[in-house]
């Protein structure tokens, strides 16, 4: 090089397998396209369910064994006080002296009736008569009665069985006239909606989809009724035999009444059931969903 000749150097050629790749690359795009998402799976349908409760209105009525244990304590407690001095505390021929020889009669006949007619000493109506009582001690208070035999027919009437615990449900047209508990659809929010799409709606929760179904399907917007759903969580779930699964949620009705809507589509019959009235209607997989959130005391469904 130094002398001025040129030296001739010889370039070896691309193998074939290089050629290739360089024409690969030649044709290859520098950023790939990505390949197309898979379509979404459409959400499951969830169903909202309404245990609808109306509370006793009157106190029930106590057991016999209950009755006869309180007469025995007050018979006993009787017995064993001291005899109260009659004319310190009250007037001769009074009014408050005829109600108290009266209680005093009373309490030594139930104790008589239990104990085999023996009267115990220590009421002064062992060997006393009661002073003449007044004609008229105050205006005739007549008693109804707790229930009646139409009350036990009448299904649609909310003051049946005043001493117990009385439940929604609802006859269905189309499943030959089964009963159930009122159920909606709960509604779910889209990907658009988060971000702001039109005609989009947002998801609701559970308590928000049985307010719904009380005021729309239940008429309780409509008849200014008083409910109140008992929290936001579920108190019961069905899972088997049911078109999808069904949450169900608890409410008190505590003023007003509730009507299943004449134009509803799916039921044209509604009625008041107690927990052992439930049972025997409801399909057995929905009474064993809810019999542990009722006051049953029945058997659970097979």
């Amino acid at each position: 090089m130094s002398s001025g000749r040129w030296v001739a150097r010889w370039t070896p050629k691309p193998s074939a397998w290089r050629r290739a790749a360089v024409r690969n690359l030649a044709t290859t795009p520098a950023s790939p396209s990505p390949a197309p998402a898979p379509s979404a799976k459409p959400a499951a349908e969830l169903l909202v369910g309404l245990l609808v409760t109306r509370a006793p209105i009157v106190t029930p009525a106590p057991h016999p064994f209950v009755t006869a244990y309180h007469n025995y304590r007050a018979s006993l407690s009787n017995v064993q006080a001291r005899p109260v001095p009659e004319p310190f505390y009250f007037k001769q021929g009074s009014l408050a002296a005829q109600r108290w020889q009266a209680a005093q009669t009373a309490a030594a006949d139930a104790f008589a009736a239990a104990n085999d007619g023996r009267r115990p000493e220590t009421f002064w109506g062992n060997n006393r008569a009661l002073a003449k009582p007044y004609d008229t001690e105050t205006e005739t208070v007549t008693i109804h009665p707790r229930d009646t035999d139409a009350a036990n027919t009448a299904y649609t009437d909310l003051n049946r069985r005043q001493d117990e615990h009385l439940y929604l449900a609802l006859r269905d047209e189309t499943a030959d006239g089964a009963w159930r508990l009122p159920t909606t659809p709960l509604r779910r929010g889209s990907a658009s909606a988060s971000s702001g799409g039109a005609g989009e709606h947002e998801g609701e929760t559970l308590a928000a989809a049985a307010q719904r179904l009380l005021d729309e399907e239940l008429g309780a917007k409509a008849q200014r009724a008083e409910t109140w759903v008992v929290g936001e969580l579920p108190v019961a779930v069905q899972l088997k035999d049911a078109p999808a699964p069904t949450f169900f949620l608890k409410s008190h009705l505590l003023g007003g009444t509730l009507v299943a809507p004449s134009d509803a589509p799916a039921s044209s019959a509604f009625g008041w059931f107690t927990a052992e009235e439930l049972a025997s209607r409801l399909p057995p997989q929905t009474w064993e969903a809810v019999q542990h959130v009722t006051s049953s005391t029945a058997p659970e469904a097979v």
